[in-house]
């Protein structure tokens, strides 16, 4: 009797030691299994007599001679318990889904949201969404350098603090913010560990996964103009969720130029993981093949109009072929202004993140 209310006891101090951390931190999820696990394996260590009894009996057997050794049969059936305990909860823990979703618009929303959670059949509970919410900051008057850095220290804060945490867990991306700060976000997360994506139907007011392949879907044609080798800019427009128009570009009328498009650029159209880890090998090829046409080249220009899916896992391939391509610069769109290409920021290599206007 006397043991059982030891057991108790000790079985109490461990939640409460486990209360105590989830206070002073955050995510205490994998402490919570191991504490779990440890006093498991301690219990069923401490039912067993000492090492030293343990000793003595082995050599006592040799002459003969019967040494007892006493167990606790309670304390073995609390361990294992214990230690079951927590290896399940540590599998159920490591089944998380980290989301990473990134702000442009005022109409948007979390979705963690309960109603978007049962449309991706996701589990509540295991549901970690963190938000980079640039908003206010973005749509507050024209970008200047003081605003940019604003945006651009709390996107790489932000993304590198979700690294950390969703390394070993399942990381997904979202978002509808502006696409170069979108393709900056993807250099902070270049190898990373986002793997599912989720985009937002307008047009039905909910958000889509991404499934992994798709059977068909439509090809991005390539369009070059002659090349002069002495160019040091080249202007590349990527057409995939709208087309990229000629007058919207007129301010880069002086550079020489190369179209990725579909042939009908529309909303939603990428479907599937497959589609668009075809999308970026494209692009990133074509973009690394102008080398061959202009030995000079220094700056590839992007006048894109893509979801944010592809703009991360661009800006992603941007940063870590940066010593293969030619600096990068995407450009924000913006059909208020005049030209449309207000400002730019640099996608990769040592100056990522840099303001260009």
């Amino acid at each position: 009797m006397l043991y059982v209310v030891i057991l108790v006891i000790i079985i109490a101090i461990c939640f409460a030691v486990l209360l105590i951390k989830k206070c002073l931190v955050k995510d205490t999820s994998t402490d919570v299994a191991t504490v779990m696990i440890t006093a498991g394996v301690g219990l069923i260590v401490n039912a067993f007599s000492r090492s030293k009894e343990v000793v003595v009996a082995i050599i006592a057997s040799f002459a003969n001679i019967k040494v007892s050794i006493e167990t606790e049969p309670l304390a073995v059936v609390a361990g294992f318990l214990l230690i079951s305990s927590g290896i399940i909860y540590k599998r159920t823990i490591k089944d998380r889904t980290y989301i990473l979703n990134m702000y442009g618009m005022y109409s948007q929303l979390d979705i963690s949201d309960i109603q978007h959670v049962e449309e991706l059949n996701l589990t509540d509970f295991k549901v970690k969404e963190s938000i980079i919410d640039i908003v206010d900051i973005f749509r507050h008057g024209a970008m200047s350098k003081e605003k940019h850095e604003i945006i651009r220290n709390k996107i790489s804060k932000r993304c590198n603090a979700f690294k950390s945490r969703s390394a070993d867990f399942k990381a997904c991306f979202t978002g509808m913010a502006p696409i170069p700060y979108t393709m900056y976000a993807g250099n902070c997360l270049s190898a990373g560990s986002i793997r599912r994506f989720f985009e937002y139907k307008r047009a039905e007011s909910k958000y889509i996964e991404l499934e992994k392949k798709s059977s068909y879907y439509p090809k991005l044609r390539i369009k070059k103009c002659e090349p002069n080798n002495d160019s040091e800019d080249v202007l590349v427009t990527i057409s995939v969720t709208a087309p990229v128009l000629d007058a919207d570009v007129i301010q880069f009328k002086d550079y020489d130029r190369m179209d990725i498009k579909l042939e009908n650029p529309a909303n939603n159209i990428i479907t599937s993981i497959s589609q668009l880890n075809n999308y970026v090998t494209t692009i990133v090829d074509e973009i690394e093949k102008l080398k061959a046409d202009y030995p000079k080249l220094r700056t590839v220009h992007i006048a894109a109009s893509i979801p944010s899916c592809l703009a991360e896992q661009l800006g992603e391939k941007f940063m870590l072929n940066s010593n293969r391509l030619p600096k990068m610069v995407a450009y924000h769109y913006d059909t208020k202004q005049n030209p449309r290409y207000q400002f730019g920021v640099v996608v990769s290599g040592s100056e990522s993140g840099n303001l260009v206007v």
